[in-house]
């Protein structure tokens, strides 16, 4: 078993190094088993703190919003992304479909919205609606768009992840459940 000077097994030491120093100085203190749990709770508290300066908003991307025809833009490369307009596996999703009135299809979409947690509509035009969703331990954003298609009657729509290259397949599943919603 590996000695510390002082005589603490390596085991029963929390040790820092001191960076501070021109040259560089290892400290190490003994930890008694009781102590063990202060040491957790001082790392857990480190770690929320990286996690509180790591989750400050970050700016929407430039690929929000509609281009010619009410087309919403493609979805990148990545796996965060899932669209109506997209004929691949990964990104492919169905859009939302009604009956009736589109004007009364938009006002079901207005008053579903809200219903889920941590959204947040950024800008409704009535054929055009950004909503933000906003995870609730890592405070990442997602942007998701809403486009009315009163010819076909259907609502297409494009979710997408802000930052980062997989969501672990969390924009597929909040369109999904947004489609329970809308078919109740």
């Amino acid at each position: 078993m590996f000695q510390i000077k002082g005589g603490f097994p390596r085991e029963f030491a929390f040790c820092f190094l001191d960076t501070l120093q021109t040259k560089y100085k290892l400290y190490c203190c003994p930890i008694m088993e009781n102590d063990s749990k202060l040491i957790n709770l001082f790392l857990v508290g480190i770690l929320s703190t990286a996690l509180l300066f790591t989750s400050c908003k970050v700016p929407p991307p430039p690929i929000i919003g509609l281009e010619e025809g009410m087309q919403l833009k493609d979805c990148p490369n990545s796996p965060n992304c899932v669209s109506t307009f997209a004929s691949d596996k990964q990104h492919g999703i169905e859009a939302l479909r009604f009956k009736g009135e589109a004007v009364q299809a938009w006002a079901k979409l207005e008053a579903l919205i809200p219903t889920i947690k941590s959204t947040e509509i950024v800008k409704n035009t009535g054929e055009y609606m950004h909503v933000t969703f906003t995870t609730n331990l890592m405070k990442f954003v997602d942007d998701v768009e809403f486009v009315l298609n009163a010819e076909e009657q259907r609502i297409e729509f494009r979710s997408a992840s802000r930052v980062g290259y997989s969501d672990l397949g969390a924009n597929r599943r909040r369109m999904e459940q947004i489609r329970k919603l809308w078919e109740e």
